[in-house]
């Protein structure tokens, strides 16, 4: 027996176990890719290993990313554009170091966040002798069961982690999307309250200005009036009437032309200063 404290040899399960862990690579990494970035990875495989690409962009703009993988040799054996996720499985064609690229370039302003997952070869039998023509021991049975079970729980954990933290990411967005509204809407409020007390009193003003102009122009009705157009024209006559809109009925109506000082003559600007000078009195 092994002394006390001390642990004796690992069970034979364990020791297969292990072996079966060491066995085939894989490379999981979630990692930040910049706007107008591109990341790149490298690994070392053997000829005749088969290999497995699987990635998904968890947050970030539209939720896509370019991918590209190359052989040793340059050659593309994997290109997509904008993809949210997928999964690409190969065999090497010969020895060498692959290559594999995600890239934000065409994102001006969004970073991603992306989650990769590339295994190299694959699980070997859980028992050197799974293969054998015999079949397998109840407790060899019961083992392969739990081993692929437990895969697929370690799977479907991963499916689960990526979904929470591409909804949370979508949640958190969304908030921030709604605040920004929020906000706005109360701008627009304040706005709107400020103005509906403001235009009453200028529209009252105006209103009040146009009865005192209506009032002055009512008290003309009979007598002789004089208009200075915005032209190069003023108008003489006995005003009739008058509409909402200060349209004048004028009678016995005289035109006066100026196009240069020079075509003025004295009786006329005697005769107009007497006018205005009659017009301002009554």
């Amino acid at each position: 027996m092994p002394p006390r404290g001390s642990r004796g040899p690992l069970p034979p399960l364990l020791v297969l176990w292990a072996l079966a862990a060491c066995a085939a690579r894989a490379s999981e990494i979630t990692f930040e890719l910049p706007d107008n970035a591109k990341q790149c990875f490298y690994e070392e495989i053997a000829q005749g290993t088969k290999c497995t690409l699987e990635f998904q962009v968890i947050t970030g703009g539209h939720y896509d990313v370019d991918c590209r993988l190359e052989d040793p040799d340059g050659i593309v054996l994997y290109k997509e554009m904008k993809k949210q996720y997928d999964s690409f499985t190969f065999t090497a064609s010969r020895n060498g170091t692959y290559k594999f690229c995600f890239s934000n370039e065409f994102s001006t302003f969004t970073h991603k966040t992306v989650y990769f997952d590339f295994q190299v070869g694959e699980d070997p039998p859980l028992f050197p002798s799974e293969n054998r023509v015999t079949a397998l021991t109840q407790m060899e049975s019961a083992c392969v069961s739990i081993h692929e079970a437990l895969k697929s729980v370690i799977d479907y954990q991963t499916h689960f982690r990526l979904r929470e933290a591409q909804g949370r990411s979508r949640a958190e967005d969304l908030n921030t999307r709604v605040a920004y509204w929020s906000i706005g809407e109360a701008i627009i409020l304040l706005v709107v309250s400020i103005g509906q007390n403001t235009i009453p009193l200028g529209v009252k003003r105006v209103t009040q200005q146009g009865q005192k102009e209506g009032e002055l122009v009512d008290k003309c009705i009979g007598s002789r009036i004089h208009i200075v157009m915005k032209s190069d024209k003023e108008i003489v006559g006995t005003l009739l009437g008058f509409d909402d809109f200060v349209n004048m009925v004028l009678e016995d109506v005289t035109e006066f032309w100026f196009l240069e000082e020079k075509d003025l003559k004295c009786e006329d600007m005697i005769f107009i200063c007497t006018l205005r000078i009659n017009a301002k009195s009554k």
